[in-house]
């Protein structure tokens, strides 16, 4: 069956509640205080089968404005309203409201009834018809089907459920191909199952047995059973109005607001950047950081508006900004919300969540507000590249490129696609595959290679650049396997040639000036003097005329060329002088069938401190083995 939500709107003792008993034969008023005091505190629920092919699942919600919290609950997820205004009464404040709050979530289908005609005559009935008419002229319910209906007599109620049925089936179903969300908007226990919650899915589907999470803040769980309308059912898609028995799940750490999804697709965040609006019947304008009331599904958030491109915005206009919450929320990019008053509660205005996963911006920023007037775009591929301009060169997952696109992801794909074929794009096969804008790759690239070039320039003894150097050196620092991709595609197109653990430019050799050459010769004359004692570079008196930077530069090149052996710990010796010393162990091993650190000490007459780290060092290149406390060749 083809699955529709019907939400009611309307003042309080309109008859909102009856007239849906007399559709349904269903009494949404379920706590006693309702029924005793004959309003609508909390959401009720219905359905209406209207043939075999569209069920209308229907959301009673409280007229009055102490409850209007609620009412915004139970109208997030809805496909249809149908406004209740009693044609004793006309328009009243709670109706204008409604009204305002259903545009601004953006419902643009819905239905009128003028309940309790059989209170009035005729000729009042078509006053009150043309001063509705008037009213929703400039609404969303403009030209809607407005039918008279008196619910304690049964007239108009056949004639109301064809209109339904007209409506609903000129409305295209949800799809459930997006990421699953059940806000909350009830949680109790039954004796036997333990916890339950109910909703209306807005996106998305999910089976029993499933794993499933309660954002924000709340517990993992997994779904025991699901149920519509009081059926058992094996899952539960957009559109419908469902109970979920979740297993393990303290009913205390559940409340209303908090979102059932699938684990780690839906973020929580108390940072959103969003395009708003303010009603153009608000009372006055709304100064930059004010503290505001955010309502987004079931959930009610506080926190401060900036306002990115201006220091007020005047009714009837509408602005990028940025909301900081006390809260965390889950929402998505498209998702649409309300904002009331911090105090007193009155709804001034509302808007879509462009960005989820944000950060902090400047007020006044041009880059900022033109990429957040892209992704705002209808023109889906624009949006697309905007998301992967912005991902910069750590591109985008398949995970997230979900999360961007929640209702249109396979578009989204399909957009992607022609993108890597037009090479705009660059897929990145890493673990997740990401992709990257081709822009971002080819700058990345280059940012690689003039990295290198100045490691080159500034240390021109350094035979090559060490990569996790290379990848510290670059700002923000790239993950080890962008860095990898990115030097592997350079070394294919010969810009670069890798050594190991470090890369240089192909035609880069190290070149000594003539202040070095005298440097180098300097240094491996102190060293071959220093013969098997060895020595340590802070030994080393700086020549007349040059600096110890100059010298530790040559040091260190000397090293790389192997012409020095520096041991751990700095002792270091002339290479002539370490070939000698192993000639020296190959004989005295072979002539007495091992070495003792004592016996190596003597023969080379030199220290235990010097000695031992020696002995070391040629167990680590093979030349010898230990054994206890003797050394035999290897």
């Amino acid at each position: 069956m083809k699955n529709i939500i019907l939400g009611t709107a309307g003042h309080i003792d309109h008859g909102k509640t009856l007239l849906i008993k007399s559709l349904t034969g269903i009494n949404t008023d379920r706590l006693p205080e309702e029924i005793s005091r004959g309003i609508t505190i909390e959401l009720g629920f219905a359905h209406l089968d209207l043939d075999d092919s569209i069920r209308i699942g229907i959301v009673d919600v409280p007229g009055h404005e102490k409850f209007i919290h609620h009412m915004v609950a139970g109208v997030g997820g809805i496909d249809m309203v149908m406004l209740v205004i009693a044609a004793d009464e006309g328009i009243m404040p709670q109706t204008r409201e409604h009204i305002d709050i259903c545009g601004l979530l953006g419902i643009r289908n819905g239905i009128v009834v003028l309940s309790k005609t059989d209170l009035v005559d005729s000729e009042w009935t078509a006053l009150v018809t043309e001063d509705v008419e008037n009213y929703l002229a400039h609404t969303f319910l403009a030209g809607c089907p407005i039918l008279g209906v008196s619910s304690t007599a049964g007239t108009g109620i056949e004639s109301l459920k064809k209109a339904l049925y007209r409506m609903a089936s000129g409305l295209t179903e949800r799809s459930d191909g997006g990421i699953f969300r059940l806000p909350v908007d009830r949680v109790f226990t039954m004796k036997g199952f333990g916890t339950v919650i109910t909703g209306t899915v807005v996106s998305g589907r999910i089976d029993s047995g499933s794993a499933a999470s309660l954002i924000p803040s709340g517990p993992d769980t997994k779904i025991r059973g699901l149920q519509v309308h009081g059926i058992q059912v094996q899952s539960i898609r957009s559109g419908q109005r469902a109970a979920a028995n979740l297993q393990g799940v303290d009913k205390n750490r559940v409340v209303r607001g908090m979102v059932l999804c699938k684990p780690g697709e839906v973020p929580q965040t108390d940072l959103i950047d969003a395009e708003c609006e303010l009603l153009s019947s608000a009372a006055k304008s709304l100064k930059n950081r004010t503290r505001i009331r955010i309502y987004s599904g079931t959930a009610e958030s506080i926190g401060l508006i900036l306002l990115l491109d201006r220091e007020m915005l005047k009714p009837g206009d509408r602005c990028m900004a940025q909301f900081r919450l006390e809260t965390n929320i889950a929402v998505l990019p498209g998702d649409r919300f309300l904002l009331r008053t911090y105090s007193p509660l009155l709804t001034i205005g509302g808007g879509t969540v462009i960005d989820p996963e944000t950060t902090r911006h400047r007020r006044y920023d041009s880059s900022v507000l033109q990429s957040l007037q892209h992704l705002r775009s209808p023109d889906l591929p624009n949006r697309l590249e905007t998301w992967l301009d912005l991902a910069g060169t750590d591109g985008l997952t398949d995970h997230q490129i979900r999360r961007k696109f929640p209702a249109d992801y396979d578009q989204a794909l399909q957009a992607l696609n022609r993108l890597l074929h037009s090479d705009t794009a660059i897929t990145l096969p890493a673990s997740p595959i990401r992709y990257i804008s081709a822009g971002h790759w080819s700058r990345f690239k280059s940012d690689l290679v003039q990295a290198i070039d100045t490691f080159h320039r500034h240390q021109p003894l350094a035979a090559a650049m060490p990569k996790e150097e290379l990848r510290t050196t670059l700002k923000p620092n790239p993950e080890p396997v962008l860095l990898n991709a990115g030097l592997a595609e350079l070394q294919n197109q010969g810009l670069i040639a890798d050594v190991g653990s470090a890369v240089k430019r192909p035609d880069f050799n190290p070149m000594l000036s003539p202040e070095q050459t005298r440097l180098m010769e300097y240094l491996i004359d102190w060293f071959q003097k220093a013969g098997f004692a060895g020595g340590e570079f802070k030994e080393i008196e700086v020549p007349e005329g040059s600096t110890s930077r100059s010298l530790l530069n040559v040091f260190s090149f000397l090293i790389e060329q192997k012409k020095l052996v520096r041991l751990p710990g700095g002792l270091t010796f002339a290479c002539n002088v370490m070939s000698s010393m192993q000639e020296t162990i190959r004989k005295l091993i072979m002539t007495e069938g091992f070495m003792t650190v004592g016996r190596f000490r003597d023969e080379l007459d030199i220290s235990r401190k010097q000695a031992v780290p020696l002995l070391e060092h040629f167990d680590r290149i093979g030349l010898t083995r230990r054994v206890q406390e003797k050394r035999i060749l290897r």
